[in-house]
């Protein structure tokens, strides 16, 4: 399980670079991140229509396959995440005993 992270950012707007010190977390989410990360995926991802709490129902039985960014207890990004039935051969040959795949990712444009 990945514990919380600082990052140190290093940002170039047009032709200055600013460096800075940012409190930006990366964390397991919790139930009360649900309506911030269904928002930024309606803002930075295209589906046929809008996507809804239910659309990460799995994440309430495997927390750990969504993780959520957030600066300051403000959720600026998430990665929803779920694993995969792989044979044991292909796993043998990976040297691997799960495999994870990546369904959604959105960061506000802010962060990116």
């Amino acid at each position: 399980m990945l514990k919380h992270s600082y990052v140190h950012v290093l940002s170039k707007y047009r032709d200055t670079t600013v460096i800075g010190v940012s409190t930006m977390k990366i964390r397991p989410f919790v139930p009360q991140d649900i309506k911030h990360i269904v928002s930024l995926a309606n803002r930075y991802a295209a589906f046929d229509s809008d996507v809804s709490e239910a659309d990460f129902q799995p994440a309430w039985s495997f927390p750990g396959g969504l993780l959520v960014a957030d600066d300051e207890e403000k959720v600026i990004g998430f990665v929803f995440a779920y694993l995969r039935e792989v044979p044991g051969e292909i796993l043998n040959r990976w040297g691997a005993s799960k495999v994870a795949q990546v369904e959604l990712l959105a960061v506000d444009s802010s962060w990116r």
